[in-house]
C-alpha cells in the first residue's frame, strides 16, 4: 500500500513537470526577432530618454521614467504583417504579464513602434498575437527608435541642393526669421557620396530666441507614409543623445516646406506647417553638380 501511494505521488509529480514543461514550450514556441531589429536603440518615450537593446529572443529597456526603467522582456510569439511590419508578444519577467509591440521598420537606422499595456491572461488563454495585441490601435502615438550604431545613407532622396530658408520655431520665438545668409547645403563634395547636409542659422535682430550657428547632420534614410515624406538625421558631433537625433517632414507634392522636430521623435510631425520648427525653402542652386 505504501509503495502504491509512493508511485502515485511520483506519477503526479511527473505529470505536473510535464505540464509545466509543455506550458514553457508553448510560450516559447514561435518567436525569432529579425536581424534588422536587433541592436542598441535610443528613443524618447513619455517625455524621457530610453535605451532598448534587442537580441534574437528578448528586449531589455532602461530609462529615466518608471514605465521604461530596467525592463527585461522575453519574446513569446510574433507575426509578420508586411515586409517590414511585425507584431511581437513579450513576457515581462518582473510583472509576469504580456505586452504587444508592433514595429514598423522605416530605414536600417530607424524603426517606429506601437506598444500595449502589460496584460494578464485568463487561465488557459494562450499568449498569441491575437489575444495580446487586440488593444493596439492604429492611431496610437508612435515611438521612434534610432539605431545607436547607425550607418549614414545617401541624402539625395531626402535633401539634394542648396537653399535659402526662412524658419519659425513655435517653442522658441514668435514670428518668421528671414536672413539672406541662412542656408541648407546638401551636395556631394570631393567625389564622395552625399551623406551629410549643413544647416546655417542666422540670428534675426529683434527676435529673441534666434541665433547664429551651423549644424552638420548625417542622413539616416527616408520613407513615405501616404503623401508624407519623412527623413531622419543625426548630428555626429553632438554628445547629448536628446539633441543628437532629429526627424523631418516634407509633402510629396510640395517639398519647399519642411517641418523639423526639436526632440528625437517623428510622431510630432503631422504636417510641415504645424511642426515644432518650420522652414520655407528657396533654391539657390537647384540640384548638385
Amino acid at each position: 500500500m505504501v509503495v502504491l501511494k509512493m508511485n502515485a505521488y511520483l506519477l503526479i509529480i511527473c505529470l505536473i513537470g510535464l505540464y509545466n514543461t509543455g506550458l514553457a514550450t508553448s510560450e516559447q514556441r514561435n518567436c525569432l526577432i529579425p536581424k534588422n531589429l536587433q541592436g542598441s536603440w535610443f528613443s524618447w518615450e513619455y517625455g524621457y530618454p530610453a535605451q532598448t537593446v534587442i537580441d534574437a529572443t528578448s528586449m531589455t529597456r532602461d530609462g529615466d521614467y518608471i514605465y521604461v526603467k530596467q525592463h527585461h522582456d522575453d519574446c513569446i510569439n510574433f507575426e509578420q504583417h508586411h515586409d517590414n511590419e511585425y507584431s511581437f508578444v513579450f513576457k515581462e519577467q518582473t510583472a509576469k504579464c504580456f505586452k504587444c509591440v508592433r514595429t514598423f521598420m522605416r530605414t536600417p537606422n530607424l524603426f517606429e513602434k506601437l506598444e500595449s499595456e502589460c496584460v494578464s491572461l485568463a487561465p488557459g488563454e494562450e499568449p498569441t498575437v491575437e489575444n495580446v495585441c487586440k488593444d493596439i490601435k492604429d492611431d496610437q502615438r508612435l515611438i521612434t527608435l534610432f539605431n545607436e550604431n547607425y550607418v549614414p545613407t545617401d541624402c539625395r532622396s531626402s535633401l539634394d541642393g542648396v537653399w535659402h530658408f526662412t524658419h519659425q520655431n513655435r517653442y522658441r520665438f514668435t514670428g518668421v526669421c528671414d536672413k539672406p545668409d541662412a542656408r541648407i547645403n546638401s551636395c556631394q563634395t570631393g567625389g564622395t557620396p552625399n551623406q551629410k547636409f549643413n544647416i546655417t542659422y542666422q540670428q534675426c535682430e529683434g527676435i529673441e530666441g534666434t541665433f547664429s550657428d551651423t549644424f552638420e547632420f548625417s542622413c539616416l534614410g527616408d520613407w513615405f507614409v501616404g503623401e508624407k515624406h519623412y527623413f531622419a538625421a543625426v548630428n555626429p558631433k553632438e554628445s547629448r543623445k536628446t539633441e543628437k537625433y532629429r526627424c523631418f517632414l516634407k509633402n510629396r507634392d510640395d517639398d519647399l516646406y519642411v517641418g523639423a522636430s526639436i526632440t528625437p521623435e517623428c510622431n510630432v510631425l503631422r504636417t510641415p506647417q504645424t511642426s515644432p520648427e518650420r522652414w520655407q525653402l528657396t533654391p539657390v542652386k537647384p540640384g548638385c553638380t
